[in-house]
Formats: structure tokens, C-alpha cells, sequence
């Protein structure tokens, strides 16, 4: 009992709720990270981004951006408009719709995700370390990249020596991506949570992902860091 209520404090100041403002029983539990949890969402945009689909959940309590399996079964559970249910279940939650369910593999909203697992760790300096990646897919607006980002633990990500990182097709980025190497920085508070550093400015990676073609099963869920 005292372990729940420790957690619901915290969910209370994690959301920012002053004592006039109580938060609501789902807020509460959102913020307390609770495992098994289920928070009723809408499918608010879904596209396809190579291996993976890129849909948006919105709920009452948050808003977040997964990066899902392109198979049969998760097109059919995240179409656009269709209501579901998020489960916290290991790293990325289970997305249901119903008697079907799919596993997000990757979240597309870095700064969301950092700040609804913990609280912030005041870095100073700054953690630095260097990334090294290839181009594996591209589109108008983003452009996906496989390689070693050693900084991805910090999100909870154990496996930072192979993953997928999505970048915007934006001029700052075109030097990373053209010589496949570069400085990563992550921030504890605010947006981007990760920047690569480059000669052009700041190119935010919006994103990381479990590599889809080499799991046997690609709706098996990532092991949570246990660190």
C-alpha cells in the first residue's frame, strides 16, 4: 500500500497538478505508470514508413506516436479513426482493438516517452556519444536510419548497438545522413530529447525502433532496460 501511494504522489507531480486541480482517476494512473493499465485511445493519423506503420494515439491523458510491425493484423487494429485500448505492458505497451491486438516496436515521439517514464536526471554536460548509421528508407517527410545510437538506453532501450532511428527530411540533417556519422545528445527536459549534432544545426531524432526483418516474430514486444 505504501509502494501505490508513493506512486500516485509521484504521478501527481509528474502531471503538474496543483492541489486546486486534482487529476483524474486515469490521470492518475497514467502517471503512475501502473503495468496492465488500459487507456481507451483514438487512431489519429497512420501512414507507412517502410517496415513500419507510423500511427498517432490520442487519449485524455495523453498523446503519444508508435512505430508498429506493417503487417495484416496491425493495419487492422490502428486504422485511422478506430477506437482502441493502450495496455503498459514491458516496453512499448499493446495496442487492442477488440480480439486483436498488435505490439508497437518503436516510439516516434522521443520527448513524449522520456517524460512519462521518469523523472528528469539533471545532465551536466550534456551525454554525447557517437552514432553511426545507413539510410534504410525515405519519404517527403522523414527519413529512417539503421545503425548503433549508444544514448538510446537512457529511454529504457537495451539493444542501442543495432536499432532504427527516425530523422525529418530537413536540411540539417542532410550531413549526418550523407556521411553516416555523427555526435548524439540527449536532454532530460524539453524538445528534442535527441539531437544529432551537425556543421548545418540540430537534426532532432524523432524517433527509435526494435529492426523488423531480422525477429523472428517482429509483434514480439522490447525487453525493458532493467537498469
Amino acid at each position: 500500500m505504501r509502494g501505490r501511494a508513493a506512486a500516485v504522489l509521484g504521478a501527481v507531480a509528474l502531471l503538474g497538478c496543483s492541489r486546486d486541480v486534482l487529476p483524474s482517476g486515469r490521470q492518475l494512473v497514467w502517471g503512475a505508470s501502473v503495468p496492465g493499465s488500459t487507456t481507451p485511445a483514438r487512431v489519429t493519423s497512420v501512414a507507412v514508413r517502410g517496415d513500419y506503420l507510423d500511427a498517432v494515439l490520442e487519449s485524455e491523458v495523453f498523446r503519444l506516436r508508435f512505430l508498429l510491425p506493417d503487417t495484416e493484423r496491425c493495419r487492422g487494429v490502428v486504422e485511422r479513426d478506430a477506437q482502441v485500448d493502450f495496455v503498459r505492458l514491458r516496453l512499448f505497451g499493446v495496442v487492442k482493438r477488440g480480439q486483436e491486438r498488435c505490439e508497437p516496436v518503436g516510439i516516434a515521439d522521443l520527448a513524449a516517452w522520456r517524460d512519462q517514464r521518469t523523472r528528469p536526471r539533471r545532465f551536466d554536460p550534456l551525454p554525447r556519444a557517437q552514432a553511426t548509421f545507413y539510410v534504410t528508407y525515405s519519404d517527403e517527410e522523414v527519413v529512417l536510419v539503421r545503425g548503433r545510437f549508444p544514448l538510446a538506453t537512457e529511454i529504457g532501450l537495451t539493444g542501442s548497438s543495432d536499432l532504427v532511428a527516425m530523422l525529418p527530411n530537413a536540411p540539417e540533417c542532410l550531413g549526418p545522413l550523407e556521411e553516416g556519422v555523427a555526435s548524439m545528445e540527449f536532454r532530460d527536459a524539453g524538445a528534442p530529447a535527441y539531437v544529432l549534432v551537425a556543421s548545418e544545426g540540430l537534426c532532432p531524432l524523432l524517433g527509435f525502433a526494435l529492426p523488423i526483418r531480422l525477429r523472428g516474430d517482429p509483434t514480439r514486444p522490447a525487453e525493458p532496460d532493467a537498469s
